[in-house]
């Protein structure tokens, strides 16, 4: 009797755990590289040549767990973390796609992207549920603007310098991630969208009891919504997105924080504005060839607690080409960016960059590349601006 509930609890136990997975997925990228930021005078802002990460695809580990709810329904959660293989601190840092060993910041390590490391190494985290509903998040997530400008098939380019303008002036625009809800609602007849509310850099509001704040701070609000609608049919394949955020800072008692080379930091500023980013993108296949174009276009209205001389209006455009011949894949992209001032039409930045490079598939898992790329701004012209950035370099990135 004992031997046969035994049995049956075995059985049990085995046909629940048949319902529910959890993948484990990711990817390795290290390259040798050379990184140089200049300014409009000639002056070398910071340069690095080493062992890079990253260059072709983010170092990240995935674990999705998912569980079989019956009825055409399923559930379960996503953690993506990002890692930063090159030196020791693989699961507490991360490495930021473009940084470069920036010497006028106090680093003397020689690791590429010294300039560039966060501590920020969540990349995505959420539960979701599916169904004939679509499917629904609620979470740390990718924010429509990220999604379309980099996961969406449009960027054939890396995320390096001559390949930036994607996201140009994202942070005003709720950021690549943020806490909030998403609904992706299912296909019909080509057509997907997704809907987003939330937050943008992680918050959406908080407010403190006490008049000097946290760190400087005794209110800050950041909310954000988005819709997006894709559209594939065969080789054409587009996407527009709008979003829109509402920010709020204000300011209490100065509170001086230092930074990890011991320099003071900024101190927090009283801001409010809203933004608004429009952004459109395209693609087409012919044979072995694919075209690409994005374009997005934005803009910054201060409200009240700031100068309106700041409010700024942002364009990009940006073209691509992938040529494919068996394991080789060859790409180059092209791009112009501005960002100018509403009250005089000044250009704070006046950006054009180009990038090429071929890939090989070593197999279906790793792929060995080499790449080079230059972004320049035409509106930098004093000694500490950046006026040009440029890297050169070949590696390998291996998914799992």
């Amino acid at each position: 009797m004992k031997k046969s509930l035994i049995a049956l609890a075995t059985l049990a136990a085995t046909a629940s755990f048949a319902q529910s997975s959890v993948v484990l997925s990711g990817a390795v990228d290290v390259a040798y590289a050379n990184k140089a930021v200049s300014a409009g005078t000639g002056v070398n802002l910071g340069k690095a040549t080493g062992v890079a990460e990253g260059q072709n695809t983010a170092n990240r580990i995935n674990f999705a767990m998912t569980e079989d709810l019956g009825g055409g329904m399923k559930a379960g959660a996503m953690v993506e973390m990002g890692l930063n293989i090159t030196n020791g601190q693989l699961v507490s840092t991360r490495a930021a796609a473009a940084g470069v060993n920036v010497v006028n910041a106090g680093s003397t390590s020689a690791e590429i992207p010294t300039g560039s490391y966060s501590t920020a190494t969540n990349r995505q985290s959420y539960v979701f549920a599916n169904g004939g509903f679509g499917e629904v998040r609620a979470g740390y997530t990718r924010t429509n603007l990220y999604e379309l400008s980099t996961f969406s098939g449009y960027l054939v380019g890396q995320e390096q310098y001559g390949s930036l303008l994607h996201t140009f002036g994202n942070s005003v625009f709720g950021g690549t991630r943020a806490n909030g809800l998403t609904w992706i609602t299912p296909s019909v007849n080509g057509f997907t969208a997704t809907l987003q509310y939330g937050a943008g850099a992680d918050r959406e509001q908080y407010t403190t009891d006490t008049a000097a704040g946290v760190n400087g701070v005794t209110e800050a609000t950041l909310k954000r919504t988005g819709i997006k609608v894709d559209y594939a049919n065969g080789p054409f394949k587009a996407a527009y997105a709008h979003t829109n955020v509402n920010a709020k800072t204000v300011a209490g008692t100065t509170v001086t924080t230092l930074n990890i080379f011991g320099a003071a930091g900024t101190d927090a500023a009283t801001a409010e504005y809203k933004s608004n980013l429009d952004q459109l993108a395209a693609s087409y296949e012919v044979g072995a060839l694919k075209l690409t174009a994005h374009y997005l276009s934005g803009t910054k209205d201060n409200q009240g607690l700031s100068a309106a001389t700041s409010d700024q209006k942002y364009k990009a455009t940006n073209f691509g080409l992938l040529y494919t011949m068996g394991n080789v894949g060859l790409f180059a992209s092209t791009g112009s960016g501005t960002n100018t001032k509403q009250s005089d039409g000044s250009k704070t930045n006046d950006i054009k960059q180009s990038q090429f490079g071929v890939r090989y598939s070593l197999s279906k898992r790793t792929v060995a590349y080499v790449m080079t790329g230059e972004s320049k701004d035409n509106s930098a012209t004093t000694a500490t601006a950046v006026a040009k950035g440029k890297v050169t370099g070949f590696g390998m990135a291996h998914s799992f």
